[in-house]
């Protein structure tokens, strides 16, 4: 309806309301999933992170090869700045 009262507008040159508004619509969710898809992500590798730093000794029991990629990771000292 918004787009139909614009018609006209450089917004909907294509003088097509409705793909326009399929564009829009388009292009909004795929910018709403990718963060959506992200902090998803970025939570679980936080969980990883917090669960290995809380109990190394439980999360070596419960996931050993994920713990001990951890560790690989960690005596490589990845973490270190760069001087």
């Amino acid at each position: 309806v918004l787009l139909e009262e614009v018609d006209g507008y450089e917004l909907t040159s294509f003088h097509r309301p409705c793909v326009t508004s399929f564009l829009i619509g388009c292009i909004l969710g795929y910018i709403l999933s990718a963060t959506l898809f992200l902090g998803v992500l970025n939570a679980s590798v936080n969980t990883v992170l917090v669960c290995f730093a809380a109990g190394p000794i439980e999360f070596h029991k419960n996931h050993p090869r994920l713990s001990q990629d951890l560790r690989d990771a960690w005596s490589q000292q990845v973490w270190e700045p760069i001087i």
